[in-house]
């Protein structure tokens, strides 16, 4: 735990910055200054601890969260409860091999699974000197292996430079014939059946390399579901459940929470789907002697 944490001036005349409430503001700024915080800008932060260092309550911290993404400072996975600030070492970078060590020290914490792991290895190559000559080494790794998954479909690659179109209710996706088995995962075609049917929930802007991975996983991992159909089913399996259309609570689901591995089989289950209560009674299976019939 750090005993103290930097501000930049530049916090203060940040044109996006400045037009923010004063509490999402504290919000940022404790952040930059948690005692939880790190030499990497990244580090593990379940909403409890916020809500408990900065005495507030858990959904205030929730909705000082979503407020605080929209300005791009920092970005949260809700699976890992891992923070990453993404400009943190562009201004505080080591200034020699001790606290290198110190920032190497910190990367090896963070979980592999890290939804922004790669922008965290490209980041630190970014920004850091006085780095190992081995870590220097392990983080280029790191950053050709996803290089890899991107190139690994050729067709899916297309989507790392084609901006996602706003689906139009003028054009159907029920005219689009299936692709062929074990083809490429039409991640556009998906999308728009995303839109389509659950228009409710947060609507696709960006489909960068993780997000694709964990579609086109989703495709791969069984043959029944490389059809579009079959994708238009779950959606609407997804449309029956009040939790993750939004009807419970302030949270919704989005397309990349749906495929993510944690929580697609459990969308599959119908584990987030309500269940009619039953009318089941105990007179049902007592014999009629017990109930005093005859």
């Amino acid at each position: 735990m750090r005993t103290y944490g930097a501000l930049h001036t530049k916090f203060w005349t940040n044109p996006e910055l400045r037009q923010l409430d004063d509490q999402t503001k504290l919000f940022l700024i404790y952040l930059l200054t948690s005692p939880h915080s790190n030499s990497l800008g990244c580090y593990y932060l379940p909403l409890g601890y916020a809500a408990v260092d900065m005495r507030k309550d858990p959904k205030t911290i929730s909705k000082l969260l979503r407020n605080g993404l929209k300005t791009m400072v920092f970005v949260y996975d809700e699976d890992c409860e891992w923070i990453f600030l993404v400009n943190y070492l562009k201004f505080n970078y080591p200034l020699n091999p001790n606290q290198a060590k110190s920032v190497e020290k910190a990367f090896y914490e963070v979980p592999q699974n890290f939804k922004y792991y790669r922008e965290l290895a490209e980041t630190v190559l970014k920004y850091c000197r006085h780095l190992s000559e081995p870590f220097r080494n392990r983080l280029q790794t790191i950053v050709q292996q996803f290089r890899n998954i991107d190139q690994d479909q050729n067709q899916d690659h297309k989507y790392l430079s084609t901006p996602l179109r706003e689906y139009s209710s003028s054009e159907s996706s029920d005219d689009a014939p299936d692709p062929p088995k074990n083809s490429s995962c039409p991640h556009q075609k998906i999308i728009d059946l995303y839109h389509e049917v659950l228009p409710e929930l947060p609507r696709v802007k960006v489909w960068n390399p993780h997000r694709q991975a964990l579609l086109r996983a989703r495709w791969k991992e069984d043959p029944e579901r490389q059809s579009l159909d079959w994708w238009r089913q779950f959606f609407k399996l997804v449309r029956a459940s009040p939790f993750l259309m939004g009807k419970k609570s302030d949270f919704r689901a989005d397309l990349e929470w749906l495929v993510r591995p944690r929580n697609f089989p459990n969308v599959l289950e119908g584990r987030y789907t309500e269940r009619p209560k039953s009318s089941f009674s105990i007179d049902d299976w007592v014999p009629p002697e017990m109930r005093g019939e005859k």
